[in-house]
């Protein structure tokens, strides 16, 4: 009887494990790992609280670990605006503040209405934090012989490139634009919005703020 008890228990154990694993892959958050917790230790009972929390903790940092390694920038190719080759590498290699990476096309409206937004920002926001915003347009091969005269004709004074294959857009998960990020010095990614309302703006110079830390 006690040989068949233990095996139950063994049992149990497993069952257990399996059961953390799958809270712990759900927790996002830290008030959602409070609630999965106290859920999971009424339900399993105290003499398991210890493997609950190795067993979450263990998941968590794997977690972290992966969100870090996503964070940081590709490196692909893109063209400026004559056509010549160059790497993201190169675009932040020296970098000396934080990079907006705003991506755009020439027949989306919101995009245009954002950079137009920029444009009038940038001196400012460059002056105070060094930042360089970059906008890489997304038109392909046959609509970015457009994006040049598009350009010159509003007088952006920031750097604009040309992702004619999407390089950088598919290994950035770009599903809609415009799409802007911020990275820091390091070339992390520490901020992304998707589309644009007028207003966006306040919300991007805090994050180039924080970026220039």
């Amino acid at each position: 009887m006690q040989r068949t008890t233990g095996n139950h228990h063994a049992s149990g154990n497993q069952g257990g494990e399996n059961a953390f694993h799958k809270f712990a892959s759900r927790c996002s958050t830290r008030s959602k790992l409070q609630r999965v917790i106290k859920k999971t230790i009424s339900f399993l009972g105290q003499p398991l609280l210890a493997l609950l929390v190795a067993l979450v903790g263990s998941s968590l940092l794997l977690a972290a670990q992966d969100t870090t390694a996503q964070q940081r920038l590709p490196i692909v190719s893109l063209k400026k605006l004559d056509g010549t080759p160059i790497t993201t590498h190169e675009l932040t290699a020296n970098a000396t503040g934080p990079i907006v990476l705003d991506f755009w096309a020439t027949w989306c409206k919101p995009c245009i209405q954002e950079l137009t937004a920029l444009a009038e920002l940038y001196p400012e926001w460059h002056k105070q934090t060094g930042v360089r915003i970059i906008a890489v347009s997304i038109d392909d091969a046959r609509n970015s012989k457009k994006v040049a005269p598009f350009v010159r004709g509003r007088r952006w004074e920031f750097d604009v490139y040309l992702d004619e294959n999407a390089d950088l857009k598919r290994a950035l998960n770009v599903n809609e634009i415009p799409h802007t990020f911020v990275l820091n010095r390091r070339g992390e990614i520490i901020y992304q919005h998707k589309s644009y309302a007028p207003g966006d703006e306040d919300l991007l110079w805090e994050a180039i703020k924080k970026a220039a830390e």
